[in-house]
């Protein structure tokens, strides 16, 4: 399936202005009053919709094959990691590549063997967004596998259902509240004010729509048949359940998979299920070969799980089992939020619940099985503690009416000392502390009527006051209030005691005021669960009570492993639930006249969301180093150590920045695709043993790459943040701006580098620093036209000081071929039109001595041309090769295909031909040695047996004379060897255990020949 995801507008939309590049804002005319500005404003505040800013991103995954691609400039499709030839193409006859993908939504891709894979088009697309229906944006989402063409096999065809009305399937739910922060008084004024919504708790519940959803109901080919089985799935939660698989061949039923599922209700109104059982062949038993064979899975309490918009949730969507929770607005310390409301979330991770329903154990048909254990990452977080001071006056409401002080404390823990005295910690460790107060006032406080914050440090004999004055003319216009709040900060020191004096000691007004003033501060750390789940432990059994081997997980360095786990876990994650952004308003000085409001004024925001500001994706943490252990905990039979590459790469960048704009999830979404180049790119391992306590390296891999940019192209991340009062047309400070990229690199590994340790080394060596310790084998790739088909491999190994180099023509060297005719050179360039192209021409190999050029040792090339009639049918015909730098001599001619591309004569130069027959399944079914053909050249024709009869004289050896007959026998359901027939009608046969493996050989009498046992190697 090829996936997309469409940013702002579709790429291809049929728009007159068409896509909007960061090339495009021309620094150079960002200032306002700039024409480059009036173009700007006009595309951001007025022609918006039908301007592209972003380009969209597709996803492919097929067998052998997955990445992404996205179109350039001129709308040609780029592989945004380059590492194969293999090729991307939009399907129509229109010239113009946009208007092509239109028409089609229609893709091709073709392997460099030539496979082509076709995606989408009329009939095997859907569309799946996020919103309503008002946010559809009316293009494909995701394009369907359609069809296999292989350039010698045949055909492959793909048939789905499309359901006949969206489908709606719930995703999440966020919660917000949005309060203002501050807005200059213009009540004097005339002013133009943005409409906002403040104090709203908003609930938002995230839906994906399906339009045209579609379900995989056939596969067709080669005379087989494979029919899916599915029924409706659960209202807002799950389209669709696939139930059975029914394989066929021709008419004849040769396989059937069952699938049951725990539905934690009915089926149609669960909210998720879980695979419990496989089954094939629950209802026949075809006689040998695959038998019936059951795969149970279990799983961990799954009943246990809640409702997937339940509020008990940590902030990266895991179950925590805080179930109280009746909002998803996390606890926090922010000077506005933290007691917002007297219920806020506990949004805490927690282990035990985020297990719930994770897969924990697979019974294989053998009786054996595979347990899984999880973990979760480990954090520090900060104990923080709160201190809230309220003073009051002429409050009738309240008992007493006054108390204008009150006091607080900052003492640390208390410890005992050792001659049985107590003593207090102090502060924690050095701290800006930042705090808030809120005073509620009937009327305005004058300049000598003030609340004062008195902080004593008890251990240092210092006072510090922090007065708190009503600012003039604080009433706020239409509501009688004279309401006020301040932020402030004073800072603590490690091990010092403090005391706090918050008062009021104006005694001689009658205006009531309740003032309440609050801050948070550290007092100590603690170990908390704090990220994803990950696997911890495998254990695989086979037999209920019998262990064969352990796997365990460590995601750290080797130099890491030995360290106290303590001493490595990080502060948790900063997950941003807050946001501060603002507006402006437009007003007159007063003298203007009253239309004229040229002057700005800031309105502030602050916006509390149940859902973190940086995207899970970039919050869930990928693994640069995986260290596993085999046989148990502590390497008892050793492990091996993975590094890969985990660069984050993934940036924007400014062009006109207000970093407190509505913008800023955006900014926060996107960041480009290097990730997705560079990031999971194996660059290490080490096979390890353990002596005693300490790690040893046994053998060492390493892995080098080239990066080449092929292709880019930009995204521009923002829009028009707010008025400009001045320059309402032709603004540019209004503007945020940034922009990120798509990047498209050639990726190819370049070197490869073996150690060998002739005695395991200590896990801290550097083996290039200790070249005496091992043998090492380093490989260098040179590449030319194909990517990922290296043109000459050349191999050194440090024991011997020889050196292999091994060159490589490919199809689309023509020139490189020695002795083509142009028939085989027309051939060559077709293999490059069709792509298949994986297959080397020539291939000459040199060995030698390191210092220079080896000499040549032989040189293989093979020659194509068109068979059966068929200008794409491109196979080989001649091979010829050569010893050392001798003349090149043909060796094997292919004189025969069938249609699905099967050698059916081939001979060696002056000898006999041998002579292979094929069936359905492109299986040999009868091989000729020494065959002597009525009709030696191209064609189809099948050369016809007679099949012994059992008892029978065996006349093979006469119908051919000289040759050697072999038939070969095959299973109906499993297609396994299971007998072969030679020219004097003796049997061979080949008989398999439960999980089709090759168990035994037995000759025409029944006796055994061969026999194999298959088990793990047990700790």
């Amino acid at each position: 399936m090829i996936t997309r995801t469409v940013n702002d507008k579709p790429d291809e939309a049929d728009y007159l202005e068409g896509r909007l590049t960061a090339e495009m804002i021309d620094p150079a005319g960002l200032y306002n009053g700039s024409s480059h500005a009036i173009w700007l404003n006009r595309i951001f505040a007025k022609l918006r919709r039908i301007w592209d800013v972003k380009p969209d991103q597709f996803y492919f995954n097929f067998p052998g094959y997955s990445g992404s691609f996205f179109f350039d400039v001129d709308f040609v499709p780029r592989l945004t990691k380059a590492d194969s030839n293999l090729k991307i193409e939009i399907m129509g006859s229109d010239p113009d590549n946009k208007i092509r993908f239109r028409q089609s939504q229609e893709f091709r891709l073709i392997t460099p063997e030539g496979i082509k894979y076709y995606f989408g088009g009329a009939t095997a697309t859907e569309t799946t967004f996020v919103g309503t229906r008002m946010d559809n944006p009316y293009v494909p989402t995701a394009y369907y596998l359609t069809r296999i063409d292989h350039p010698e096999s045949g055909t492959i065809m793909l048939e789905y259902d499309s359901d006949s009305v969206n489908k709606t399937i719930r995703m999440d739910q966020v919660e917000s509240l949005t309060v203002k922060v501050y807005e200059f008084d213009t009540s004097t004024r005339d002013c133009v004010r943005p409409p906002t919504v403040e104090q709203d708790h908003t609930t938002t519940v995230n839906n994906t729509i399906t339009a045209n959803g579609k379900t995989l109901t056939k596969i067709k080919g080669a005379g087989s048949e494979i029919t899916f089985n599915s029924t409706n799935g659960s209202s807002l939660h799950y389209r669709k359940v696939l139930n059975s698989i029914e394989i066929k061949q021709g008419a004849t039923v040769v396989n059937t998979i069952n699938l049951t599922y725990l539905f934690p209700g009915l089926p149609t109104f669960s909210e998720r299920f879980f695979l419990t059982k496989v089954e094939f062949n629950k209802n026949n038993n075809y006689g040998h070969g695959r038998k019936y064979e059951q795969y149970t899975m279990e799983y961990d309490d799954p009943l246990a799980l809640p409702t997937r918009t339940s509020s008990a949730r940590d902030a990266l969507g895991y179950y925590n089992g805080k179930t109280f929770n009746s909002t998803a607005l996390p606890q926090n310390n922010d000077l506005y939020f933290h007691n917002y409301y007297p219920n806020l979330a506990d949004r805490s991770s927690d282990f035990a619940s985020a297990v719930k329903g994770a897969l924990k154990k697979i019974i294989y048909p053998t009786g054996g099985y595979s347990e899984f254990e999880y973990e979760m990452e480990k954090s520090k977080d900060y104990v923080t503690d709160g201190l809230t001071m309220d003073i009051w006056r002429n409050n009738t409401a309240r008992n007493p009416v006054n108390k204008t002080s009150v006091n607080g404390a900052i003492t640390g823990d208390l410890y005992q000392n050792p001659d049985g005295t107590f003593g207090f910690t102090g502060a924690f460790e050095n701290q800006t502390i930042k705090g808030i107060i809120n005073v509620l006032s009937t009327s305005q406080m004058g300049h000598t009527d003030v609340i004062v914050l008195k902080i004593s440090d008890l251990s240092a004999n210092t006072i510090q006051e922090i007065t708190f004055r009503m600012p003039d003319g604080n009433q706020e216009i239409g509501t009688g209030r004279y309401d006020f709040s301040k932020e402030f900060t004073f800072d603590i020191v490690k091990d010092h005691q403090y005391a706090f004096q918050l008062y009021n000691n104006y005694q001689l007004s009658t205006t009531q005021f309740d003032a309440q003033l609050y801050f948070t501060y550290r007092k100590g750390t603690k170990l908390i669960d704090d990220g994803k789940l990950r696997v911890k432990r495998t254990t695989d059994y086979t037999a209920a009570s019998e262990q064969a081997f352990v796997k365990r997980y460590y995601y750290t360095s080797m130099e890491d492993y030995f360290k106290n786990p303590l001493d490595l876990v990080t502060f948790k994650k900063n997950h941003e639930y807050i946001t501060d952004w603002q507006l402006t308003k437009c007003c007159n000085g007063g003298g203007e006249a009253p239309l004229e409001q040229k002057q700005q004024f800031e309105i502030n925001f602050r916006t509390f969301s149940s859902n973190p500001l940086t995207p899970i994706s970039e919050l869930e943490r990928n693994y640069e180093h995986v260290l596993i252990s085999y046989g148990g905990d502590n390497f008892e039979l050793g492990g091996k150590y993975k590094r890969f590459n985990n660069s984050v790469l993934g940036i924007n960048q400014d062009i006109w920045p207000i970093h407190q704009s509505v913008f800023q999830q955006e900014r926060a979404s996107y960041k480009g695709n290097a990730g997705d180049i560079y990031q999971g790119t194996l660059l290490e391992e080490i096979d390890l043993t353990k002596r005693g306590s300490i790690l040893y390296k046994v053998r060492q891999k390493n892995w080098q790459y080239r990066y080449e940019d092929q292709a880019n192209i930009t995204g521009v991340i923002g829009g028009y943040a707010y008025f400009n009062c001045l320059f309402k047309q032709s603004g540019i400070t209004n503007f945020d701006l940034r922009k990120y990229q798509l990047l498209s690199r050639k990726v190819q590994l370049v070197k490869e580098k073996a150690y060998d340790f002739t005695t395991p080394v200590l896990y801290t060596v550097n083996p290039d620093n200790t070249q005496d310790a091992y043998l090492s084998t380093t490989t260098d790739y040179w590449y030319d036209g194909l990517i990922g088909l290296p043109t000459m491999i050349v191999t050194t190994t440090s024991e011997d000081g020889m050196v292999s180099r091994v060159h490589y023509t490919y199809a689309d060297q023509t020139n490189l071929v020695p002795d083509a005719t142009p028939a085989q050179i027309a051939a060559l360039n077709k293999l490059v039109e069709l792509n298949k192209v994986s297959e080397p021409i020539t291939v000459r190999t040199f060995y030698g001595l390191a210092n220079g050029i080896p000499p040549l040792t032989g040189t293989k090339i093979t020659y194509y041309k068109s068979w059966n009639n068929n200008p794409n049918r491109i196979l080989p015909e001649l091979v010829r090769f050569s010893k050392g730098s001798g003349a090149l001599e043909d060796r094997i001619l292919i004189e025969k295909y069938d249609a699905y591309g099967n050698m059916v004569q081939v001979r060696l130069k002056d000898g006999a031909p041998t002579y292979y027959q094929y069936n359905s399944r492109n299986q040999v079914t009868l091989t000729i040695e020494n065959y002597a053909p009525a009709d030696p050249v191209d064609g189809n024709e099948e050369v016809t047996l007679p099949e012994p009869i059992p008892g029978g004289p065996c006349t093979i050896s006469q119908t051919f004379p000289g040759s050697i007959v072999t038939y070969y026998y095959y299973d109906a359901t499993t297609f396994l060897l299971t007998r072969t027939l030679d020219t004097n009608c003796r049997n061979t046969y080949y008989e398999y255990d439960s999980l089709m493996r090759l168990k035994r050989i037995k000759d025409h009498d029944g006796n055994t020949i061969e026999e194999y046992d298959n088990n793990y190697r047990t700790n």
